[in-house]
């Protein structure tokens, strides 16, 4: 019923039924009165599926049509939808597909729940629904809403139970992979987490849009990259937004041993700082060390040990390279290796490891991209590589090794090459040898083979032996034979050692 007044298009009480409507003609319903921009949002939204039981609710003085005050009037539409293909942050028609997808807010399909439009805003309520990109996740409470379309923010949210796998894949595929520096690119994952989340996303200024959301663990699997810490078990929960992620409290299984987890991944920082930054406090075992396939040939070592240690670490990401800094006392750790490197379990002997791109790569601008390596193994062993990490395998540039039973406080550092500097009370040539073969050789037993492979290859362990050397010992044996007062120098090149040597016995 419409009751003219003089004044305005007059007063309307008006209230209908539809028992079904194709959701793509949902736009041509809404009164023209209405904004344009909730219309063309409309159209552009829902481009599939079904409306049903649609009720329709007008009344009040139409000059105050959509009675954005409740004293004033009411407008509502309200209905079931099912099989719905809604896109929350739409095209608009006439433009093209994006080169790139993750341009694009993946849309919901096979959306379910109550669709309902009043006053000036849309709601979508008590939704089911599926991303695009992640077809195995459905998303169940979920709400998107848009309170106000002289404002055009939509606001979604949902949960859902699925596969870890999923979730990554979409965030990859999503503006959200973008805002987090496309840090999960080589992410993998195994298994099912709870997953929250939540967007608010400005239709006219997506650069300003907010993504929250938590993650529950239960005994996943992840890998954030081929370089970082493989986590299994894993148990807890990451929270993340458009900043970036925070892992609280976490636990998972690693090197061979559990491990406390924390760290987080944060974006628009200086190139100075480590967007991703993990802080772990565990237990590594022998075993735990020759499988961890991600230490590349460093794993090896893990042929030589026996039993477990505790250890602190970090590991931080920057310009997608891994840095780590690992400390340990490698009590319960047995180093099957001669002396003065071997070690029984019961006995302490303090080990740093770090790996940090070098000064140079972190310079604005810079196009190098160079890590360091330096290793301290008490007072005994001290190494450092410095290596171009800008091709498709890392090429040591230069290092240094040095050897002894006291005093070794840094490695040698040559301009180029590697060089070792060995100082012993007594050398057993033919022990070294066989122990050093079992570090660089090119088979190791079938266990350990396959996952060595894809990270090492022959050349690539042989690069960190040094090719020029200095030795000094009171007493060395070779083939059975005992020299004294030993002094050598050599080089390498290849397989091929050439020497000079200076001792009791012998002289050339």
């Amino acid at each position: 019923a419409i009751r003219r007044s003089g004044h305005g298009p007059g007063t309307l009480d008006l209230s209908g039924n539809l028992s079904r409507l194709d959701a793509r003609q949902v736009h041509r319903y809404l009164p023209v009165t209405l904004s344009p921009n909730l219309r063309h949002y409309v159209r552009d939204a829902l481009t599939q599926g079904q409306a049903s039981q649609v009720k329709l609710r007008v009344r009040g003085d139409l000059k105050h049509f959509p009675f954005n005050d409740p004293k004033l009037g009411e407008f509502r539409i309200a209905g079931q939808i099912s099989k719905v293909a809604y896109n929350y942050v739409p095209r608009p028609s006439g433009v093209k597909e994006p080169a790139k997808p993750a341009t694009e807010w993946p849309g919901l399909v096979d959306v379910a729940g109550e669709l309902v439009f009043e006053r000036n805003g849309m709601q979508l309520k008590n939704g089911r629904a599926k991303l695009q990109g992640a077809p195995n996740l459905l998303w169940n409470g979920l709400e998107a809403r848009i309170p106000n379309f002289s404002e055009a923010v939509v606001d979604v949210k949902a949960e859902a139970k699925g596969s870890l796998a999923e979730g990554v894949r979409w965030i990859t595929q999503s503006p959200v992979h973008a805002m987090m520096e496309r840090a999960l690119e080589k992410t993998s994952a195994q298994g099912v987490v709870d997953y929250r989340l939540r967007l608010s996303l400005p239709l006219q200024n997506l650069e300003k849009s907010k993504v929250s959301g938590s993650l529950v663990f239960a005994n996943n699997d992840l890998q954030v990259t081929p370089e970082s810490p493989a986590l299994s078990r894993l148990r807890g929960q990451l929270n993340f937004s458009e900043t970036g992620f925070t892992l609280q409290n976490a636990q998972a299984r690693l090197l061979g041993g559990e491990a406390r987890v924390e760290g987080s991944l944060r974006t628009q920082l200086s190139s100075e700082e480590a967007p991703l930054q993990l802080r772990i406090q565990g237990n590594a075992s022998a075993e735990g060390i020759r499988a961890a396939k991600e230490l590349g040939w460093i794993s090896r070592i893990g042929y030589s040990l026996e039993g477990s240690t505790p250890y602190n670490a970090t590991f931080n990401l920057r310009r997608n390279q891994p840095e780590v800094s690992v400390i340990s006392s490698l009590q319960g750790l047995a180093i099957r290796a001669p002396a003065p490197l071997g070690k029984d379990m019961a006995s302490a002997q303090a080990m740093k490891l770090d790996v940090a791109l070098t000064p140079e790569s972190l310079r604005p601008g810079s196009k190098r991209l160079e890590d360091q390596i330096v290793f301290q193994l008490g007072d005994v062993l001290a190494l450092r590589y410095v290596r171009d990490l800008a091709g498709a395998q890392e090429k040591v540039l230069r290092g240094g090794i040095a050897l002894g039973p006291s005093g070794i406080q840094a490695a040698p550092q040559p301009d180029m090459g590697v060089s070792l500097l060995v100082n012993l009370d007594q050398v057993d040539v033919d022990r070294w040898e066989a122990w050093l073969s079992t570090l660089s050789a090119s088979t190791q037993p079938q266990a350990s083979a396959n996952a060595a492979k894809a990270t090492i290859t022959p050349d690539n362990a042989q690069a960190y032996l040094p090719n020029s050397f200095a030795l000094q010992s009171p007493e060395l044996s070779i083939d059975g034979r005992q020299l004294h007062h030993v002094l050598v120098g050599g080089s390498r090149q290849g397989d091929l050692w050439r020497a000079t040597v200076s001792a009791q016995e012998v002289n050339g």
